[in-house]
């Protein structure tokens, strides 16, 4: 008992001081960004918006709003899912190749 109870601590430690770093490394990296505003903000915008339309499609597949059958609903939910991560994989790259303010 006294090994699990010292694994369950070590594995909680551990996991608390990943997610400050985590936590830390992300919002210094935001504010030390040379990163032209509005490039952030469309980009911000991009990825809510990918996220939401996601996040509705679950909720109608979920729900079962409209008379969908079992193949209808695959691939309505892989066509969003599909949909939304190439939204915010193309948001990262246009923050990427236009948010730098030094270059023109």
């Amino acid at each position: 008992p006294r090994v699990g109870l010292f694994f369950v601590r070590s594995i909680t430690k551990l996991r608390k001081i990943l997610i400050n770093g985590i936590i830390a490394t992300f919002s210094y990296r935001c504010n030390h960004m040379a990163m032209r505003p509005d490039v952030r903000r469309h980009t911000i915008i991009i990825i809510v918006f990918a996220v939401a339309q996601w996040a509705f499609m679950r909720y109608i597949l979920n729900e079962q709003l409209f008379n969908l059958t079992t193949y209808e609903r695959i691939v309505y939910f892989s066509a969003s899912s599909f949909v939304a991560g190439f939204a915010v994989i193309s948001a990262l790259i246009y923050m990427v190749i236009k948010g730098n303010a030094d270059k023109s």
